[in-house]
């Protein structure tokens, strides 16, 4: 059974988490899903009602905010490197900006499969917005080449890769 790393930014209430909930429970038993996030914000509403209603048990990870912090986004791409060493996924599917920012760079620097899926990018400061867009835009080339060097040629001429 092919088995999924999922990364989401945090589990706040919104699409992004519906999202990677849908998708962990019901491409089960198909795939094993291993889901990883933050916490929701102290100004958020958080997401657990729905990862409980759907026996989920994700893997929390604190150093994974919203906020641009680089000691602890370092943290949090050293602890998904971990993660990844430790699950041995078939696949890492980030969402959002930073988990796909983090995400990708920890799975491309190991040699993994990479899926990424953008969210509406939103900031709390007009600089870190550009900072996220801009991060997103160059990592794009990152998981291509990943993309290319991992999966059949032919595979990734149908994707348009």
């Amino acid at each position: 059974m092919p088995r999924v790393l999922r990364i989401i930014n945090r589990f706040n209430l919104g699409g992004p988490t519906h999202n990677v909930a849908y998708l962990s429970k019901y491409l089960a038993p198909e795939f094993e899903t291993m889901l990883v996030g933050g916490k929701w914000g102290e100004n958020e509403e958080g997401s657990q009602h729905i990862l409980d209603n759907l026996g989920l048990e994700p893997t929390f990870l604190p150093e994974m905010q919203r906020e641009v912090a680089p000691w602890r986004d370092r943290a949090a791409y050293r602890r998904i490197k971990q993660l990844i060493q430790e699950f041995k996924p078939d696949i890492v599917h980030t969402h959002a900006a930073k988990a796909g920012a983090v995400g990708r760079m920890a799975a491309a620097d190991m040699g993994y499969r990479l899926s990424y899926t953008p969210f509406m990018v939103t900031s709390s400061t007009a600089t870190s917005e550009r900072c996220a867009r801009s991060c997103t835009r160059a990592l794009n080339d990152t998981s291509r080449a990943a993309a290319r060097a991992s999966w059949p040629s032919a595979s990734a001429r149908r994707m348009n890769w």
